[in-house]
């Protein structure tokens, strides 16, 4: 987890100063509510419905999608004309443009790989730090975020690569990785199979039927997307003033509906107000919910890994697994420093 807020920090784009005060705001963000441990409340300000903390899905609602409404308004967005259609383009990826890539798919895909073995992370996590990765590694980074294709390629591949990474603990040790593989772990309950290293001895048709359905669910999903992306491109002829009241109103039902409560539509509303503020003035929004995503997680393994050590920091340092994260994290921190002042060097472009 430190990890991962170090390459959104590091590798994000833009100012890392910026980055990492969006990833400490989204740290603060995520460990209100009931602390892991004690079960004590932390800046609720005796508000029992922040105790749940704030949920996920209103907050990602409110920061990329209200936000984006309240800045179109504020920027007053201009008419669509009827007649102004976008171009559309070859539905097919050549093997050229596959090829000139094949070092932003790779890096997603072990991104999504890894971190989608995490338990709990999910796949927002890695296809926001794959397209960050692919921003600053891109010789045009401006591009990102109007049609690049290494923008498109490297978010879906993190994101496909976690379906196959989150069920490395679900299947082998009964823990899910993600919202989904919680599911499929209830579905194994009701019909009697047990996840854990004997399932693949004595239940190996069924794993391996997983692994069949995983290899051809991919088959529809290309059919369907270059059936539809031609009908979908049309959206961009709706006007704004029918397309945002629409957006703005499915924004409110969407949070709504989370845990049918008000009290996340006022979260959504607060971080779509938030989020355009810091939009505005130009810090990155991804940091922040990656910090929001892994602040809770992190601070309860900390504190649980120091409490069964006695309060000792060298249970980090224990396995190999956490020596090779740490020579990451300081190799990582050591090359943006040597990149930072060699920059600076006089005779050089800053």
């Amino acid at each position: 987890m430190l990890f991962a807020l170090l390459v959104i920090v590091l590798f994000g784009g833009g100012s890392r100063l910026d980055a990492l005060i969006m990833v400490l705001v989204g740290v603060c963000a995520g460990i209100v509510g009931l602390d892991p441990i004690s079960g004590t409340p932390r800046f609720t300000f005796n508000s029992f419905a922040m105790e749940s903390g704030f949920q996920l899905i209103p907050v990602l609602i409110g920061l990329f999608a209200m936000s984006e409404v309240f800045l179109q308004v504020f920027n007053r967005a201009p008419e669509v004309r009827a007649d102004v259609m976008p171009e559309l383009r070859s539905s097919h990826v050549s093997v050229a443009e596959m090829w000139r890539m094949r070092l932003t798919l790779l890096y997603s895909s072990m991104i999504g790989t890894f971190v989608g073995i995490l338990p709990g992370i999910g796949s927002t996590v890695p296809a926001f730090m794959s397209y960050s990765l692919a921003r600053s590694r891109s010789k045009e980074p401006e591009t990102f975020g109007k049609g690049a294709a290494e923008g498109i390629a490297a978010p879906e591949a993190a994101n496909n690569a976690v379906t196959g990474g989150a069920l490395v603990p679900t299947l082998a040790l009964g823990i899910p990785g993600d919202a989904v593989t919680a599911v499929i772990l209830g579905a194994f309950m009701l019909h009697g199979l047990a996840p854990g290293p004997f399932l693949f001895e004595k239940n190996g048709l069924e794993v391996y039927a997983i692994f069949e359905a995983l290899l051809f669910s991919s088959i529809p999903t290309v059919i369907l997307g270059l059936l539809l992306f031609r009908a979908a491109i049309h959206v961009t002829r709706i006007q704004p003033r029918h397309l945002l009241p629409a957006i703005a109103i499915l924004a409110l039902f969407g949070a709504f509906s989370v845990n049918n409560n008000l009290f996340d539509v006022w979260v959504m509303l607060g971080a779509g107000f938030f989020g355009f503020l810091f939009r505005r003035s130009g810090f990155p929004l991804p940091p922040l919910l990656i910090g929001l995503i892994l602040g809770h997680p992190f601070e309860q393994s900390v504190r649980q890994a120091l409490l069964t050590s006695g309060g000792k920091f060298a249970i980090f340092a224990d396995s190999p697994i956490t020596l090779i994260l740490l020579v990451l994290i300081v190799m990582s921190i050591t090359t943006s420093v040597f990149v930072y002042f060699r920059s600076k060097r006089p005779g050089r472009d800053g």
